[in-house]
């Protein structure tokens, strides 16, 4: 038998989720039981075995004890302490009520599949059975795991047996999607949210199998384990067992081999040197000892979140790459991950990630905040440094279409834009830039429609130096605009058409009230490119 299945939780006391262990105790401390509950959080936390554990605790045959405890609590004037009640509330595992129900032999505990009995014949004979008094248990119980896959008809059948109940029928329904049950359902249920465990709640679960299996496991693995359990009690516990197969004695070592961590660093150090060909060898040799993919992706990109995250003081993760690095390249494998799924090679989408990262350099982004630093202090001749010769050579190839050297004058020239204003010679005059504005628009459009259809709604401002002002009405449009693309397309179409080899674009944001339609000369534009132009950017 599976170690999940082998090692669930019996008890109360067993549940490894504190919030819920504490919140179900109160439940049944009191007198009277919610006639419905709703067990709500994500795959794995164990809605399942603790629907069972409370079908357990309500039928359990020690009632006389539990009522004697109850009895003796209303004649002392201080309530008993919680472990006092515990053991009145735990199901004893022993009578014929918890052994019956433990083996899945109780007519009266009835659990049923939403995903496969959701349709209103389901309910209406779901309806017609729990009239009848239970055959041994002292209440019915009905289980629905997945509840909102039921249709709406059926919700609606379900309604008036949640509104009414007979008394010795109780429901437990669970769902990974409340979002998805009508609110009239919720409303009539007692919830129980099952949340993201924390690790130290995991580390329990895994230490009660590997206790049960006479498993030797320290610390730190299980600290590696509960990590990679993506806040699963299931995932976590299937993880131990699958290292468990390899014996008795499990350790960080075995862990790194089993999960493929070993191989995962290989690949980090291919990507901290941005070494192609190694990084696209790894990637055969993976594909080619058919390892899983999806899995693989999903443990790299925790990972590299970890890095990120220590970077800005969170979590004790080893930072061994850039912010720039960690951040594009989350970037690229979170996009291949999403692309993988419909690809028809599936590692296609991961080797064009690690090869358009590669390619790609830092050195300027790190030139970029050297020259915002200069700017602040004054000294922008310093902030960026000449390369050598040597580095020259080995520069990283173009990306985009322009290599490093490029990008830098690029820099360079936007620092020269303040020089420029600060001489007050405009590099051309605003009345061309408003009788060229239609033109301007048309070179535009073939580049990027909702570009263009932006800039429609725009006027020009003002020219300052090699700046031509642009002013925007809205703070969407404006955030849209200032991004690198749009702001290249902008430039280069004002380049073209006023036969500038420099002009940049800046943005302002305008008074709504105020605005007002640009000088276009009568002829360049008409109603109908208006209209066109609202209908792609409003049906993007």
């Amino acid at each position: 038998m599976t170690f999940y299945l082998k090692y669930r939780p019996q008890t109360v006391d067993e549940l490894d989720l504190d919030s819920v262990r504490k919140q179900l105790t109160q439940v049944l401390i009191s007198k009277s039981l919610p006639h419905a509950f709703l067990f709500v959080g994500s795959r794995g936390l164990g809605k399942t075995s603790a629907a069972r554990i409370l079908a357990k605790a309500i039928n359990c045959q020690r009632q006389v004890a539990r009522s004697k405890l109850q009895e003796d609590r209303k004649k002392k004037t201080a309530d008993l302490k919680l472990e006092t009640w515990n053991s009145a509330i735990e199901p004893c595992n022993q009578c014929e009520a918890c052994l019956s129900i433990n083996q899945g032999r109780a007519l009266d505990m009835i659990e049923i599949d939403g995903a496969s009995n959701r349709g209103i014949d389901d309910i209406r004979d779901l309806r017609d059975k729990i009239k009848l008094a239970p055959a041994a248990l002292s209440k019915k119980v009905y289980v629905i795991d997945e509840v909102h896959m039921l249709t709406k008809e059926a919700f609606n059948a379900l309604l008036k047996t949640l509104e009414e109940p007979p008394d010795h029928a109780i429901f437990i329904l669970a769902t990974t999607e409340p979002e998805k049950l009508p609110a009239t359902i919720i409303s009539r249920c007692f919830v129980v949210n099952f949340n993201r465990p924390k690790p130290e709640e995991i580390k329990r679960a895994m230490r009660r199998v590997a206790r049960g299996e006479k498993l030797k496991i320290d610390e730190g693995t299980l600290d590696l384990l509960a990590a990679s359990a993506d806040g699963s009690f299931r995932d976590a516990v299937k993880n131990l067992e699958q290292l468990a197969f390899s014996g008795k004695i499990i350790d960080k070592k075995l862990f790194d081999e089993v999960f493929q961590k070993t191989q995962e660093i290989d690949l980090l150090t291919f990507l901290k040197t941005k070494d192609v060909k190694l990084a696209l060898g790894w990637i055969k040799q993976i594909n080619e000892a058919g390892k899983d993919w999806k899995s693989l992706l999903q443990s790299l990109l925790s990972t590299l979140r970890d890095k990120l995250l220590a970077y800005y003081g969170v979590g004790e993760a080893t930072v061994d790459f850039s912010e720039a690095d960690l951040k594009e390249l989350i970037r690229f494998l979170s996009r291949a991950s999403l692309e993988m799924k419909s690809a028809p090679i599936p590692h296609l989408p991961l080797e064009l990630a690690i090869i358009q990262f590669c390619n790609s350099s830092s050195k300027f982004q790190v030139a970029s905040s050297k020259l915002d630093r200069g700017k602040e202090s004054g000294k922008v001749e310093k902030a960026i440094e000449t390369p050598t010769e040597g580095e020259r050579q080995k520069a990283d190839p173009p990306v985009g279409g322009q290599n490093l050297e490029s990008r830098i004058e690029k820099t360079e020239e936007e620092n020269g834009r303040q020089k420029e204003e600060e001489k007050g010679n405009p590099i051309c005059e605003l009345g061309d830039v408003e009788k060229n504005w239609e033109k301007i628009l048309q070179m535009v459009k073939p580049q990027n429609h909702s570009v263009e259809a932006l800039l429609r709604s725009a006027r020009p401002k003002a020219v300052q130096g090699h700046s031509v002002i642009i002013e925007v009405f809205y703070e969407f449009h404006k955030g849209r605009l200032e991004t690198e693309k749009c702001r290249q397309i902008v430039e280069n179409s004002l380049r073209g058409v006023l036969n500038k080899s420099k002009i940049l674009v800046s943005y302002i944001l305008g008074d709504k009230q105020k605005r007002r339609a640009p000088k276009i000369v009568a002829g360049q534009g008409n109603e109908t490119e208006l209209v066109q132009a609202a209908e792609e950017i409003f049906n993007k």
